[in-house]
């Protein structure tokens, strides 16, 4: 399928994971993703695979309706990043997922190769130590001078950024987290600190505030024009309304160009 028929800039769809009929879903899914599902032992992790790999297939073909949400085909990178298999790769169609506990994000471009991280704002972690073992000095010294609760909101803004970016490059996260860093500026928005490797100029970054509960940031690789990010929310796999989430910082260059919708439409 010609990538001109298809629609431009980024695609969010926001999946709960509470009042969802999980077992209508399970169709969509593959042999090999039933295969998975029947081998997790746990109920809710179980679930959460159904709601992903379902919202994943029915996105895409909001995206691309010629394809039916069952005939989507998935193989992996040499890094192990899920991409299209066969003709469908050919699309150029960028995709990527990430979950909670009880949220999962989709991400879709024809842009450019995209990454989606979204975390709980509520989430413990030991902050310094993580942030001394992946992330760059630049990035510890600021938490350092941080206090302990402004540390824990900052570690979550930086982690998300960097883990949508080495899901958009595909690296594994030990491999590829400390490679890139950045900071947050309340004028300049989001800024990489040292990315040559990958092209400062070919990314693009976003992240917002859902409800005040979860931290979402979105990386475009590739993207050579300002682009458009739309939201929209999937309940049992049909769009529902839902509150705009608030954009917290975006690339400098990018801030202006960015809204969120109420009722996305491929």
């Amino acid at each position: 399928m010609s990538t001109a028929l298809m629609p431009s800039g980024v695609q969010l769809w926001q999946v709960p994971q509470h009042g969802q009929d999980v077992a209508a879903q399970t169709s969509l899914l593959s042999p090999q993703e039933l295969s998975h599902l029947n081998a997790l032992t746990d109920a809710a992790t179980r679930d959460r695979h159904v709601l992903a790999r379902a919202a994943l297939r029915v996105a895409l073909s909001r995206w691309m309706p010629a394809v039916a949400p069952q005939d989507w085909r998935f193989t992996r990178s040499a890094h192990g990043r899920p991409e299209l298999a066969g003709s469908l790769d050919a699309t150029s169609l960028s995709f990527n997922v990430a979950h909670t506990d009880d949220e999962i994000i989709v991400a879709l471009s024809a842009d450019g190769r995209v990454g989606v991280d979204v975390e709980a704002l509520q989430r413990q972690a030991d902050a310094l130590a993580l942030a001394r073992r992946y992330f760059q000095p630049e990035e510890v010294a600021v938490l350092e001078a941080l206090s302990v609760h402004q540390r824990q909101q900052r570690f979550l803004e930086l982690w998300t950024l960097k883990e949508a970016c080495v899901k958009a490059t595909g690296e594994g996260l030990a491999r590829g987290l400390r490679r890139v860093g950045f900071t947050l500026d309340a004028a300049s928005g989001i800024v990489p600190l040292s990315m040559a490797h990958e092209g400062d100029d070919a990314w693009q970054f976003w992240q917002w505030s859902l409800a005040g509960r979860h931290l979402v940031a979105l990386a475009l690789q590739g993207g050579s024009e300002p682009c458009v990010v739309r939201w929209g929310r999937l309940q049992n796999l049909q769009p529902v309304e839902m509150d705009a989430p608030h954009l917290l910082r975006a690339s400098a260059a990018y801030q202006a160009r960015m809204y969120s919708s109420t009722n996305l439409e491929p």
